[in-house]
């Protein structure tokens, strides 16, 4: 089972991210960079673009592994409802052979013609035997005869209702092991989907506190930035754009 291509778990292992550019490794770099830019003719959106893109180089290989355990999270959950699908039917108990009940189909048809043979055999041999005896009792040994076919057919019904049975007790024991590999698959299953859920929250977490410290220093450079080209202005009003 292992080999399912579902069971290939992400690579939990912590790759090592992309350095930062020198101005975005600390905020106090930032901040300098964000005052030189306000004093400057330059516009921030340059700057806030490359820094999106520096952390962006840091989240592709977590945005991967997300989807990868996504997928197969979703190839799994399908795995789990087929096997318990299986399950249900293998559930279902098969028909039970009618075994020990002599009034069965079987033991019924038997009765009937053991009783009509013995009424035929019995009557021809009363009705002809003070006319025809040598032919009464032709017509015993017949019903005789008849009676010892029925008396064959009902060995041979014994003998294929133990059959039955022995089919009986064999599938029933190939159901139970199936039910116990099936469970166990299912188990296996939800194993591999917690293992994967479990990662896929910690991909999703180290993804999040990537985005949460690219804007966090986007609007550190913002606010420094308007902060810089405000005293421009303030010292400069020539340089202020008309409103």
């Amino acid at each position: 089972m292992n080999a399912s291509p579902f069971f290939s778990s992400p690579d939990p292992a912590r790759r090592p991210l992309p350095p930062l550019p020198g101005w975005l490794a600390d905020e106090a770099s930032l901040a300098d960079e964000a005052v030189l830019f306000g004093l400057s003719e330059a516009r921030p959106d340059e700057r806030i673009a490359q820094i999106r893109l520096a952390f962006a180089e840091r989240t592709i290989a977590l945005e991967k592994q997300i989807e990868q355990a996504q997928e197969q999270v979703g190839e799994l959950n399908l795995a789990i409802e087929a096997a318990q699908s299986r399950l249900i039917s293998l559930a279902i108990p098969p028909p039970t052979p009618d075994a020990g009940r002599w009034f069965s189909v079987a033991g019924q048809r038997f009765l009937l013609r053991l009783g009509l043979s013995l009424m035929g055999s019995v009557g021809a041999f009363f009705g002809v035997d003070t006319l025809f005896p040598a032919a009464a009792i032709g017509l015993l040994l017949g019903g005789l005869v008849g009676v010892g076919g029925i008396g064959a057919a009902l060995i041979r019904y014994s003998f294929d209702q133990k059959s039955r049975l022995e089919q009986h007790r064999t599938a029933r024991e190939s159901k139970a092991a199936q039910l116990t590999r099936v469970n166990a698959e299912i188990i296996d299953y939800q194993q591999h989907k917690a293992n994967l859920i479990n990662e896929l929250y910690q991909h999703e977490a180290g993804r999040d506190a990537q985005y949460a410290h690219r804007d966090r220093l986007v609007r550190l450079f913002e606010s420094e930035f308007d902060l810089a080209r405000s005293l421009r202005y303030s010292l400069k009003p020539d340089d202020a754009p008309y409103v």
